[in-house]
């Protein structure tokens, strides 16, 4: 690594000499951009064995693992191979550098401190005063012997895969300074003995299981920071906090904290960043108090039980704030609070679920106008603007969420700056404005369920290049779905069911390569199926449901098609012919069962605002859970949790004729298939009941015959099974799940018996009447769907609430602790 070079090398930059025996001390090439692998082989680095400091952080190794020779550097203080994508366990020849008084080994994930431990590493280098190992594989408890090292001035060991107790020796390290474990399955209490670290600056405990009351602290602490969110404390936030007055980061959120936010927390007047949101506090709150913390950049209180008081007095609130991020969710505010006019150099503000009626008025539209980044406003019950502006006045907002409201009228275009422009669930009435399309950093648009009509404006084809997610569903636009120029397309998710669309699907929509959802449901597109969007290789979910579709579904030109697909709805159309058998073959991302923790679609995976003030850090990173509206046991339930790890098929309501394929039993993922309501014919096929995943099977209103086949009973997880209005004989299968399964599951099947039938076996069962699906009164243009045939469609709706809203509490912290990013963007430690 050191060869190449001319002339003296005590000269290069990175490389520290000894002034008397000129051999190389030091070698400092970090972010360098050096690529390369380090081992035993290595010419030169391994066999400078007078190395005293060894920086080599924000390389790039390739993934090698730490040479055993490294153990051939014995002078070595100082080794740091930080963000280096080394990998593999870390050799035991390390414990013999037992000079070393700094290690880093960060932020490799592919590192591990198995065998030797980290229990070894901390009785063999006791001279050691920082240790870090973030992001390191260390499957343990966190040692006592960590405490074999005195001299410790800080322990990070984030993101390592700790688990048990912490050892109450940690906290008698006398010249600790910062201790960061976040990010581990630690638990157990904190012993009162924090209070020892008198030379603590940063605490850091955040994302773990710890549990209990938080101790008291001393007026003896220097610690600055303190962040214990993401736990399981209980009891009430100690008023000894104010003891503490250096503090500048103090974080409870995400706890099981009781009682009233202590008066003496207004008298730490060093804080910069104060979150206790997400817990169960109560009582009444003084902002003014907080505003008069001269230091504040960012005050979260939101999603507990207190009622925050905003009374205005210009006395205390017409000082300059360093205020930059706000959010007072869920407060039980009744008004916008007008000590906000104290607040110009706002950058995010969340004013959500609280009880703010009437409109926004003037004055608010004018807070933080130029600063203003993000603004959250969504599920109060704001009827308008004052005014009725065309547009809004905050000159570079990214993001804005009105949703869930009762506002109505025209949609006020946003700035040109939005990349997040939520609407959702209100009144808004009208065509949708023309003026959107000058949004050219638009990302993600959701104006679902709304009043919109007229045509989906002509110029949003232009917004395909940067929008990721588009929402216009249950409204009742008319016209065509508009085509997508070029291949520049960005849409991942596309939700338009519900509305008035005429037509057909626009071919070009092939262009979108990223497209992972598709939901035109309930319009009145008139088509045949759209095989050419089989080569769309990240399609994972297509609906299609109640239009007007027909035809046959051909046979798929190569084995390729479709080969992401896990949902497909084509419910209620006019499709005919016989089942695809060969697409059964071929849709490979249905044939294994998805796991808990493959489950998300990785749709809009992060929302791009490098553009924006946030620099490269994310504005939020959104999952969407792209949430169908399933019927099933006859309630609807809303699938926005699971539905990445739903595989389903529904095929039920169309023309379909012939027997049912045996490939389909090759898609042993299948959770839910539903051919209910065709005109299908033959036996069941034994093999689905190898289909082991399914848990709800509906192949009623058919022209089925023959027995049930007794396989079935080995669906182990089969909730729903309804088989009812076919030509069936012969005995029902018992055991297991079919003891759950009552007489409508059977009816219209005479020549069934057995339990639950009041029919025995032996008592000579008479023949079933023909049954076809004009006996239902049928028009053939569409289905009759009651409860029989509706049971487990998938009736769609994607549900735009679920991708930002969905379990409140936690999506509300998650996009606040994002949105103020910037704002920490030091380090601390």
């Amino acid at each position: 690594m050191l060869e190449g070079g001319e002339g003296n090398c005590c000269t290069w930059d990175g490389v520290q000499c000894d002034a008397e025996s000129g051999h190389v001390i030091g070698l400092d090439i970090c972010c360098t951009g050096l690529h390369a692998s380090i081992n035993s082989s290595s010419s030169g680095l391994l066999r400078l064995v007078h190395l005293r400091k060894l920086n080599l952080a924000y390389t790039n190794l390739d993934r090698s693992p730490i040479p055993y020779a490294i153990g051939n550097l014995p002078g070595l203080t100082s080794l740091n191979l930080s963000n280096c994508e080394l990998a593999g366990q870390i050799p035991e020849p390390i414990l013999s550098l037992t000079s070393l008084s700094t290690l880093d080994l960060s932020y490799n994930d592919g590192l591990e401190l198995v065998k030797p431990s980290l229990e070894d590493l901390a009785l063999r280098l006791t001279k050691l005063e920082i240790l870090d190992l973030s992001n390191v594989n260390i499957p343990s408890a966190l040692p006592y012997a960590i405490t074999s090292s005195p001299s410790l001035t800080s322990l990070t060991l984030a993101e390592c895969g700790l688990e048990g107790r912490l050892p109450p020796s940690v906290f008698s390290l006398p010249n600790l300074q910062v201790l960061d474990i976040y990010g581990n399955d630690l638990s157990g209490e904190l012993p009162t003995s924090v209070s020892n670290l008198t030379e603590l600056i940063l605490l850091d405990l955040s994302y773990n299981r710890f549990q209990g009351r938080i101790p008291r602290f001393s007026d003896t602490l220097q610690l600055r920071f303190l962040n214990l969110r993401n736990n399981m404390f209980t009891g009430a936030i100690p008023s000894s906090l104010h003891n503490v007055s250096e503090l500048e980061y103090l974080s409870l959120a995400n706890n099981h904290l009781t009682g009233q936010i202590p008066s003496q927390i207004a008298n730490l007047g060093q804080l910069t960043i104060l979150d206790l949101s997400c817990n169960m506090l109560s009582g009444e709150v003084l902002l003014h108090k907080f505003l008069e913390l001269k230091n504040l950049e960012t005050l979260h209180i939101g999603y507990n039980d207190l009622s925050v008081l905003t009374s205005y007095n210009t006395t205390t609130t017409s000082h300059p704030r360093k205020l930059l991020a706000v959010s007072l969710a869920h407060c039980n505010l009744r008004e916008f609070p007008k000590l906000l006019l104290s607040l110009q150099r706002l950058s995010v503000l969340g004013l959500s679920s609280n009880k703010i009626q009437g409109e926004v008025p003037m004055w608010f539209q004018n807070v933080s106008r130029q600063s203003l980044v993000y603004l959250k406003l969504s599920n109060n019950s704001l009827t308008g603007f004052e005014g009725n502006p065309v547009n809004l006045k905050w000159a570079n907002l990214a993001y804005l969420d009105l949703s869930f409201n009762k506002l109505q009228g025209p949609l006020p275009a946003p700035p040109d700056s939005i990349s997040i422009y939520l609407a959702s669930n209100n009144r808004f009435s009208g065509d949708i404005p023309p003026l959107l399309c000058s949004m050219e950093f638009i990302e993600m648009l959701d104006l679902a369920h709304n009043n919109f009509s007229g045509v989906i404006p002509r110029c949003f084809s232009n917004l395909t290049r940067t929008l990721d997610f588009l929402s216009l569903n249950n409204n009742n636009l008319q016209g065509e779905i508009l085509q997508v120029p070029g291949k520049n397309c960005s849409v991942r998710v596309l939700d338009l069911h519900s509305n008035q669309l005429q037509g057909k699907l626009p071919r070009s929509l092939s262009n979108c390569t990223g497209l992972e959802f598709l939901n035109v449901g309930n319009n009145m597109i008139n088509d045949t199926f759209p095989s050419w969007l089989g080569t769309s290789t990240n399609l994972r979910a297509l609906v299609l449901r109640s239009n007007r579709f027909h035809g046959s579904i051909e046979e798929p030109e190569t084995n390729s098609e479709f080969q992401s697909l896990q949902i497909i709805d084509i419910s209620s159309n006019n499709f005919e012919d016989f089942l695809p058998a060969k697409y059964f073959r071929y849709w490979t991302s249905m044939r294994e069962s998805i796991t808990e923790g493959q489950k998300y679609f990785h749709v809009v995976n992060t929302i791009r605002t490098s553009h924006r003030v946030f620099g490269n850090q994310s504005l939020m990173d959104i999952v969407a859970l792209a949430g169908l509206t399933v019927e099933t046991k006859g309630m609807e339930v809303k699938y926005a949790e699971i539905l990445g790890y739903l595989q389903a098929i529904d095929f039920s309501g169309n023309n379909f004729r012939g027997e049912i394929p045996e490939s389909i039993a090759d898609l042993k993922g299948l959770r839910s298939l539903n051919f209910s309501d065709n005109n299908l014919s033959g036996p069941i096929p034994p093999t689905l009941g190898g289909m082991t995943n399914l848990e709800s099977l509906d192949l009623s209103g058919n022209g089925l015959s023959g027995e049930i086949p007794q396989q079935l009973s080995q669906l182990y997880f089969l909730e729903f099974f309804n088989v009812s209005n076919n030509r069936l004989s012969g005995p029902i299968p018992q055991g297991r799940q079919f003891y759950t399964f009552k007489n409508t599951s059977y009816e219209g099947n005479e020549r069934l018996c057995g339990v639950p039938l009041s029919r025995a076996c032996d008592s000579g069962a008479a023949s079933s009447p023909s049954y076809s699906r004009n006996q239902k009164g049928d028009s053939g243009t569409g289905v009759q769907l009651g409860w029989k045939g509706s049971l487990v469609g998938y009736a769609v709706g994607f549900i735009s609430a679920s991708v930002i809203g969905h379990r409140m509490m936690t999506s509300e912290l998650d996009w606040f602790s994002n949105a103020v990013a910037f704002v920490e963007q030091r380090k601390w430690w």
